[in-house]
């Protein structure tokens, strides 16, 4: 999600994914508000709008909380840094993270521009 980029948000989550709950902090910390479905044993439907809201959560499930916080401090640090370009959103860092790993990243081709390497060797 681009953060940045919308007025509001609305998450469904699963309780053990840290990205969305980086995303609804971030969302918080942006003065936007956030619709929040949890799914599965405590489900239920919130509304925050503002970060002192998820503290509940927040105490049912600190480790995801944690994980989520220290993705949003990387994220700040990458981007703050002089001279780093393009402000690169969490979705963008996470999407070229997954795609080196998987080999579907030309750098030549400049971020955003995702092809299929071709993983045959030649004898």
């Amino acid at each position: 999600m681009r953060t940045a980029e919308v007025d509001t948000g609305l998450m469904i989550w699963d309780t053990a994914s840290p990205g969305t709950i980086a995303n609804v902090i971030d969302l918080l910390d942006n003065g936007k508000p956030c619709q929040l479905y949890v799914a599965g044993h405590h489900a239920n439907r919130y509304h925050f709008h503002a970060i002192d809201e998820l503290a509940t959560l927040e105490g049912r499930y600190p480790e995801i909380f944690e994980e989520a916080t220290k993705r949003l401090a990387a994220h700040a640090k990458r981007t703050s840094k002089p001279n780093s370009g393009a402000q690169e959103t969490l979705y963008e860092c996470h999407r070229a993270c997954l795609c080196r790993k998987r080999g579907y990243l030309d750098p030549s081709r400049g971020f955003g521009k995702w092809v299929a390497q071709d993983r045959s060797t030649s004898d």
